[in-house]
């Protein structure tokens, strides 16, 4: 009997909890009416590809997808075969652990790589590849999904050069709002919040964030992080200290943009 209880009162705070997060999620989308338009992109995709299991040297040395094949698929599919891929879904993905150089431009290196991936680079030349990616950071928040490689390579992905590069201001304002929603429950993984929050403000060439900040900023193992210039600090990805910074010059250049 004690057991049932304790069933039925598990199950009711599960109910609560979602229910909650239900209601966060809609207040946020009824501040954001203009996000509206993206929560039905995707409703379904049938059109990625599915990798080889498991992969191995063998398999990776010689899979290919055909131009063929990635030329017919959806902007939808594209951006599911590219996270899909088994290398972005390991549990540190897109981050080199391994590296004995902190200071290796990690963010450097994974623009390069989606520039020559040639998935990536066919989602990126698509007109409606912008309200995909909308529509799939939009799906982490409701979901306040864990942390992933997945999700970590997706946020590097919206916080690209290529992303950034066709996206107009008014999309960069939404993602912005999108990323700070993200840091309201997100209090450990910063780093790729973060790398949105301040790809935005360098391609829209915010000057407060640009002058004050910009000349901090460097590449590390984990992507950009901040070298304090005073003490010779040398920090790898994003911490927490430089989340509070980035996310206080973020709500300012909302508040400016959006007014």
């Amino acid at each position: 009997m004690k057991k049932a209880i304790y069933y039925l009162l598990m199950i009711q705070l599960m109910l609560s909890a979602c229910l909650k997060n239900e209601e966060s999620f809609d207040s946020f989308m009824a501040d954001w009416e203009s996000l509206q338009i993206y929560q039905n992109v995707c409703p379904s995709v049938t059109d990625a590809v599915e990798y080889p299991e498991p992969w191995i040297p063998e398999i990776w040395n010689t899979f290919e997808i055909s131009g063929e094949t990635i030329n017919a698929m959806s902007t939808c599919g594209l951006l599911e075969t590219w996270l899909n891929h088994p290398a972005y879904n390991n549990s540190w993905s897109p981050y080199c652990t391994h590296c004995s150089d902190m200071s290796r431009p990690a963010f450097l290196s994974f623009n390069m790589g989606v520039s020559r991936n040639e998935v990536s680079s066919e989602f990126f030349k698509r007109r409606d590849c912008v309200p995909v990616l909308a529509f799939k950071y939009l799906t982490f928040i409701k979901a306040k999904s864990k942390p992933s490689g997945r999700q970590r390579c997706f946020e590097f992905l919206l916080a690209s050069d290529m992303s950034m590069s066709v996206s107009n201001e008014m999309e960069k304002i939404q993602f912005m709002a999108m990323a700070l929603e993200k840091m309201k429950y997100e209090k450990k993984e910063v780093n790729g919040a973060c790398h949105i929050m301040v790809a935005i403000m360098l391609s829209c060439n915010y000057a407060p964030f640009v002058e004050e900040i910009g000349p901090k900023i460097e590449d590390s193992n984990f992507g950009y992080t901040f070298r304090n210039l005073e003490a010779g600090i040398y920090y790898s990805g994003f911490q927490d200290y430089h989340a509070k910074i980035i996310i206080e010059y973020a709500k300012q250049f909302l508040n400016e943009k959006n007014k």
